[in-house]
């Protein structure tokens, strides 16, 4: 059993801001048995210091608690980043160029990676958290995804480019028709058509990006009945996991089931009893396969479909709780509690193992460029944002 005394937007983002500061974690891991996660929120901060404080205290008294975390070899693959005060969260980043840009809890920062100092640079014009940021290089914007409730100014928006890269006032111009974003992706077409796909919390809005107009104007927008987990494009369709996958075609927006629920493998998946309760979380791409390949991420598990939906391989199945996960090429990296594991899907035969684990206090993956995925993790004195090149793990 573990006490974490930090809840990351990501995983309580139906949370709003004024409460999130007083909600802590618990998980329960049983040999032989998948982990469980308990939410709990107090009604102070006051109050969430003394619970997690007597936690601690009874946790520690366990010595099943005390399993000694193994010394970590791969030092030489990270890079500290960024590292901000303890309560100044990391929530977010993207890159433009060689400049990293970083969404924090209070606003906005920069870096320039190819600076000998390090300087991390504050942008004014935004003063409110930044939980995700997507740069469109095709319109030289960033999309930004600010706030998490109305006291907080809650809006989807989009910034200049160079000024952020320039490091200069920015002034937001919020997307039309559309509020109380808490999860967005964007994607430029290879006809060169920018889609901009944002979902708030019973709506799934999609845009396309006008050159004439120079703003993004609304395409259609559909219901849903519970929270959007996850947004991703593909190049003729969009794919929304709300309580199920949902493909969403961009030229007819014609909605429909991604999964092939007639693949007897996915069926026999859906109904089994321990995907009960599972739902959708991620989408990622399996880079150079000869056909397309998709990772659809679930609660506890990773289902390798085709364009249809059909199945590929065999499934994974965690008995720990993923938060995040990132493809880079053939590697998988998902995050956990206490740890960063790496996949290999080049493994010869059906069976996907374990490569490496990397472990940190709380990380959570926010980004990827390259070889690299750039991840957060939170200390007492500082919140750190790191970089680890896949590259680098593979030489060692």
């Amino acid at each position: 059993m573990s006490v974490q005394s930090s809840v990351a937007y990501t995983e309580v983002y139906y949370v709003s801001a004024t409460d999130r500061p007083y909600t802590f974690k618990l998980t329960v891991h049983t040999t032989g048995k998948s982990e469980k996660a308990v939410y709990l929120m107090c009604h102070n901060f006051a109050a969430k210091v003394e619970w997690v404080n007597r936690l601690e205290e009874v946790i520690k008294s366990s010595p099943n608690n005390l399993t000694p975390v193994p010394a970590c070899s791969q030092e030489k693959a990270k890079e500290l980043i960024a590292a901000l005060p303890a309560h100044n969260e990391i929530l977010s980043m993207d890159y433009i160029g060689n400049i990293v840009v970083i969404g924090t809890t209070k606003g906005l920062l920069t870096r320039d990676m190819d600076s000998e100092t390090g300087e991390l640079r504050t942008l004014e014009g935004i003063d409110v958290p930044v939980h995700k940021i997507k740069y469109i290089q095709a319109i030289q914007s960033l999309v930004l995804a600010t706030g998490s409730d109305t006291s907080t100014g809650s809006q989807l928006v989009t910034v200049c480019a160079r000024a952020v890269a320039a490091g200069t006032t920015l002034y937001p111009t919020s997307v039309p028709e559309f509020s109380q974003c808490h999860i967005f992706s964007a994607h430029t077409t290879k006809k060169n058509h920018v889609y901009l796909c944002a979902a708030n919390k019973h709506m799934v809005s999609i845009f396309e990006w006008s050159f004439k107009r120079g703003e993004f104007v609304i395409r259609n927008k559909f219901s849903t009945d519970k929270y959007t987990g996850c947004i991703y494009f593909t190049e003729h369709s969009v794919l929304v996991g709300t309580n199920k996958f949902y493909e969403i075609e961009l030229k007819t927006f014609a909605a429909e089931e991604f999964l092939d629920t007639a693949d007897p493998a996915i069926k026999r998946m859906l109904h089994s009893a321990e995907f009960h309760g599972s739902e959708p979380r991620q989408v990622l791409t399996v880079k150079d396969a000869k056909e397309p390949e998709f990772i659809l991420c679930f609660t506890r598990h990773m289902l390798f479909v085709d364009g249809y939906g059909g199945q590929t391989r065999e499934p994974i199945t965690f008995s720990k709780l993923p938060m995040e996960h990132e493809a880079i090429g053939r590697i998988v990296a998902s995050s956990f509690s206490d740890r960063i594991l790496f996949t290999d899907l080049d493994q010869e035969g059906d069976k996907q193992i374990e490569k490496i684990e990397i472990f940190s206090p709380v990380p959570h993956i926010v980004g990827r460029q390259g070889d690299k995925i750039f991840y957060t993790s939170p200390g007492d004195a500082a919140f750190h944002l790191m970089s680890l090149d896949i590259s680098k793990l593979r030489l060692q």
